[in-house]
């Protein structure tokens, strides 16, 4: 399997970008972000809107944070195990659904917890 077309991505980057349009950083298109619900498309163009702008910007912000947010959990995690693991488990006052949680996140972002 390839990989994910390398970040950062941008929505609509040129004047005349379709509208949800999405490209890497070679000017390409690598997604096109649609609505999920009915929208009058005379309205939007009247009022020079993109109606899919929400969704495509948001594909943008997790594609583009995604490699370090998880690196970041990864690193913080790690730390708290060595170095104070009593924060995650319950016979010493922590959370360990904390523990589940963060374990979860990085398994469902490919990660496993080291």
């Amino acid at each position: 399997m390839s990989a994910h077309t390398p970040t950062p991505w941008r929505y609509r980057p040129d004047h005349y970008d379709d509208w949800g349009w999405i490209k890497g950083p070679d000017g390409a298109i690598v997604a096109c972000a649609r609505a999920g619900r009915s929208y009058d498309g005379d309205e939007h163009r009247a009022a020079g809107i993109d109606p899919y702008g929400p969704n495509a910007a948001f594909i943008v912000k997790a594609c583009n944070s995604h490699e370090a947010l998880v690196k970041a959990l990864t690193e913080l995690y790690a730390m708290v195990k060595g170095e104070c693991p009593s924060l995650l488990n319950e016979d010493s006052g922590g959370n360990p659904r904390l523990d589940l949680e963060i374990q979860g996140a990085l398994a469902a972002a490919g990660r496993g917890s080291e």
